[in-house]
């Protein structure tokens, strides 16, 4: 019979165990998708328009995990994510004024090389294969996405 301690650490094992190893899996995942990804000059683009939470965390995500023949395009007006929430209390506490401007760069740090592409821009129009820019240029697409602001 089990002592009351090795029940409960059995019990408390198998209720972590699919978390631990989910974790696993999401941290290793990019790395593998490193060496498997192949950019190709005909890669069909994944449009995330909006950089806010939502568009910072699923671009980040498509550049981990979309496959060889796509890349994630981020069309953006910013050029750091705005974490708004947090310029009070940054004009309240000296020195950590940078931390409240993330940069887009690190979108893309456990990613594969060439998958990622941020435009700085704002989109004036969507048609059904392209999102147009307010400087002119035309941006193609595959699939988009909107994560815009948020309010």
């Amino acid at each position: 019979m089990l002592p009351d301690k090795a029940k409960l650490l059995l019990k408390v094992f198998t209720f972590v165990m699919p978390y631990l190893t989910q974790h696993l899996i999401e941290r290793f995942q990019p790395a593998y998708h490193r060496f498997t990804y192949e950019a190709l000059a005909s890669a069909k683009n994944v449009v995330v328009i909006g950089g806010s939470f939502a568009g910072f965390e699923l671009a980040k995500h498509l550049c981990e995990s979309l496959p060889t023949g796509y890349r994630v395009v981020l069309v953006e007006k910013n050029s750091h994510l705005h974490y708004v929430f947090a310029f009070p209390g940054y004009s309240v506490v000296r020195g950590y004024e940078d931390k409240a401007f993330i940069p887009f760069d690190d979108i893309a740090r456990r990613a594969p090389k060439s998958i990622f592409q941020r435009i700085q821009g704002e989109v004036v129009k969507i048609t059904d294969d392209a999102a147009f820019l307010l400087s002119g240029a035309e941006v193609p697409y595959e699939f988009l996405a909107f994560a815009t602001g948020t309010s």
